[in-house]
């Protein structure tokens, strides 16, 4: 289908350290084949942001193009917009923190609602 699909986990240890952490986790639910990259985020809200925009760069895809699916707002859906990706959130308990309900915009029940967006 030519879509790309990267892991972003924010992750409080060092860099190198995260990233071995999070492609283990990957590696351990054979979730290998399916993603082409995958990154631990530095543990502030914007490094989503900025691996997002370098990660489109790299690839030369347009910020159009792009879709960010996560949990959290704060961590994955707000990130995404402040730099002008469109973003869904999976519907969670996470969905209320620091009361952002009202600036949301696209939610989804589970994952395969994805299709459905694009």
């Amino acid at each position: 289908m030519g879509i790309v699909t990267v892991i972003l986990s924010t992750h409080p240890h060092p860099p190198k350290e995260a990233d071995m952490i999070i492609k283990h986790k990957v590696k351990h639910f054979r979730l290998d084949n399916v993603f082409d990259e995958v990154y631990a985020t530095r543990p502030y809200p914007e490094s989503k942001g900025e691996f997002m925009l370098k990660i489109l760069k790299r690839r030369k895809i347009p910020k159009s193009q792009a879709l960010m699916v996560g949990d959290s707002y704060i961590w994955d859906y707000e990130p995404a917009t402040k730099v002008r990706i469109d973003a869904l959130l999976i519907r969670s308990d996470y969905m209320h923190e620091h009361g952002a309900v009202k600036s949301i915009k696209n939610t989804i029940k589970k994952l395969s609602d994805i299709f459905t967006h694009i």
